[in-house]
């Protein structure tokens, strides 16, 4: 199906949490980067997820989340992101459907492939910090994306989960296909919006009944 997690190095590269978390790892290291959990990879199940926001930060944005197990897997998901359309928004909520579906899969250990630094070290080494400050960063500054990161931290209060890091366009199959699959999510938003208007415009234009 997939390269396997076979490539490994050290822990993702640690970038401040004040930062816009942009930078990719360096181009030295290998493609996959595990953290988190610690257990064998014959013993987790292995997901891809990923974001996609067309026209990031710019009018007229609209995000998805892709979550790939396999080809042709039932579970497989393209989704609309619900509320304000973002690319951090979209990753970290990828990763919230990918948890969401591993318990209805009844699994117990996940490994789980990304290609955001900003959510791993979001979610194993950043939030530990911003509970105890109230959900404020080192500089005293709101913590963004708050009620994601939120959300990930409770679904996998259940679940042991080893995090991978896949820098974009490493070659990993499952990454291409998450990709694929949250840019068709992010689609999706078009097109409803498109049906909205085609059925206000009909209601609009259908004739009213003469009735007295």
């Amino acid at each position: 199906m997939s390269k396997s997690g076979s490539k490994r190095s050290s822990s993702p590269v640690a970038d401040s949490e004040d930062t816009k978390c942009s930078k990719q790892a360096k181009e030295d290291t290998e493609n996959a980067a595990f953290t988190g959990t610690k257990f064998s990879d014959e013993e987790g199940t292995t997901v891809y997820t990923d974001g996609a926001c067309f026209f990031n930060g710019k009018h007229g944005q609209v995000a998805g989340v892709g979550v790939f197990w396999a080809i042709d897997d039932t579970d497989n998901a393209s989704e609309v992101l619900p509320g304000a359309p973002s690319n951090h928004r979209a990753e970290i909520h990828a990763a919230v459907r990918a948890v969401q579906i591993a318990k209805t899969k009844k699994v117990k250990k996940l490994i789980l492939y990304t290609d955001s630094q900003y959510l791993i070290n979001g979610i194993t080494k950043w939030i530990g910090g911003w509970k105890k400050r109230e959900w404020k960063t080192s500089a005293g500054e709101p913590v963004k994306n708050k009620e994601d990161f939120e959300a990930l931290d409770k679904e996998i209060s259940e679940i042991s989960i080893k995090w991978v890091y896949a820098k974009g366009k490493s070659g990993f199959e499952g990454c291409d296909q998450a990709d694929k699959l949250a840019k068709k999510g992010a689609g999706l938003k078009d097109k409803d919006d498109k049906t909205e208007k085609l059925k206000a415009t009909e209601a609009e234009n259908k004739p009213k009944s003469n009735t007295e």
